[in-house]
């Protein structure tokens, strides 16, 4: 049987300020190797 593949999802209310939430966006981003994970659609 084929493993399935973890999937990460989130929904949650940030109380940040504009740049403040692009800072944690980027963050996030730039700690994901392309690797690690695919897109759904």
């Amino acid at each position: 049987m084929k493993m399935r593949k973890p999937l990460m999802a989130g929904n949650w209310k940030m109380n940040l300020n504009h740049l403040e939430a692009i800072a944690v966006a980027q963050k996030l981003v730039y700690s994901l190797d392309d690797k690690d994970y695919d897109a759904v659609d």
